[in-house]
């Protein structure tokens, strides 16, 4: 910054990802902000069984993904509780999360979804 305040900036937006199971078995991962060209390594792994499935793509892969964003399906329950998902977005940049337990039940007379999530967490609920 000068004496008149003025200043160069760039801003950086981390790759991110959401791991997605639902009730019917399905599992799938999607995210964005990954690095275009550089193959992106999903691994999904159990604390006592070791690596449970994997999956790679790229940034921009999928048909109505940006040039940023990627998603990857899974094979059925392949993401549960108590796993966890790594994602290598290339460059050194890697991220992983706890899969974590949830419950709900929609009920359509009151609009209403009510549920169970671990406490102090941020949760994302498609209804």
């Amino acid at each position: 910054m000068d004496e008149n305040y003025n200043a160069v900036v760039t801003w950086f937006s981390w790759p991110y990802f959401t791991a997605h199971y639902d009730m019917a078995g399905g599992s799938e991962i999607w995210g964005g902000n990954a690095f275009p060209g550089n193959t992106i390594l999903i691994t999904v792994t159990h604390p006592v069984s070791g690596i449970l499935a994997t999956a790679t793509t790229t940034a921009g892969g999928c048909p109505w993904c940006g040039p940023a964003d990627f998603w990857v399906g899974l094979p059925d329950g392949a993401i549960v509780p108590g796993e966890s998902v790594t994602v290598n977005f290339g460059d050194g940049y890697i991220d992983a999360l706890a899969v974590a337990a949830l419950t709900g039940h929609a009920d359509v007379d009151t609009d209403r979804v009510v549920g169970t999530a671990p406490a102090n967490s941020t949760v994302w609920l498609n209804v």
